[in-house]
């Protein structure tokens, strides 16, 4: 819905917050005003309050509409009737160009949290859980599969989204390609970063335990307090050589 004001220009509440989230975006919640957006709006500030009560109505429409939109666009895919892997492939991939096309309201909803409400803050929560869970049950089902490698699926989840979700904070369309970041992305993800010929290392921490880690650490010390002992007698035994002349320090020519 659209209201005329006394300015040049209409308003309408997707305009709204699409520019207070920008201006968000840019200086922060708490350093906008309602003049600075009625301003970069090109209306007067009471026509503002047709829409909204306070600035904080705004921060919440911006959750709002961002976390709703990125389930519709994603969650979806993981009720395919396609292989997990495959279901997994297109979700990451639809929800880096998400991040890529609402950067200023995702970083928005990435760093302003705590001004919301505890009641706006707990249904954000659910709201993002749900949104993980719908990765972790495909990550699940492809582990099962044999075709994700074993492990805990909650933290590959949580690891592949905040690497795509950081996106926010240098991704450029002036200066990348969103297509090719997709790719790289989903090939890192998949892949890992070691060449497929490298050798294979287990994941860090490589103890199963402690203790194991304690041993480990003990074995190596004592082989390192071996080199440098036969080090030292090395050392021990040039230098007796030396004060017997029969190492000479050339100067020049051959003693």
């Amino acid at each position: 819905m659209e209201r005329a004001t006394n300015g040049q220009q209409r308003v309408t509440m997707e305009r709204l917050v699409a520019v207070a989230g920008e201006l968000f975006a840019e200086r922060g919640y708490r350093a906008t005003t309602l003049d600075d957006l009625a301003d970069a709006l090109n209306v007067k500030k009471a026509s503002l309050y047709y829409y909204i009560d306070t600035k904080n109505t705004l921060l919440r429409a911006i959750y709002d509409q961002i976390l709703g939109r990125i389930a519709e666009k994603v969650v979806p895919i993981s009720e395919l009737d396609l292989p997990p892997d495959e279901r997994l492939r297109r979700m990451v991939s639809s929800h880096i160009e998400f991040v890529t096309l609402e950067r200023s309201l995702l970083s928005v909803v990435f760093q302003e949290e705590w001004e919301l409400p505890e009641d706006m803050q707990e249904t954000i929560k659910q709201m993002k859980h749900s949104y993980e869970n719908a990765f972790t049950k495909v990550v699940e089902e492809g582990q099962q599969k044999g075709l994700l490698r074993a492990g805990s699926a909650r933290f590959m989840v949580l690891g592949l989204l905040g690497m795509t979700n950081w996106m926010y904070t240098w991704y450029d369309a002036d200066r990348h390609d969103q297509r090719e970041i997709i790719g790289e992305f989903v090939q890192l993800l998949e892949h890992g970063w070691l060449a497929s010929d490298a050798p294979a290392r287990p994941a860090w921490p490589r103890a199963d335990s402690v203790e194991s880690a304690l041993s480990e650490s003990f074995t190596l010390v004592r082989e390192l307090r071996e080199r440098a002992d036969s080090l030292e007698s090395e050392l021990t035994f040039a230098r007796e050589r030396l004060d017997q002349g029969v190492i000479g320090i050339r100067t020049g020519e051959s003693p």
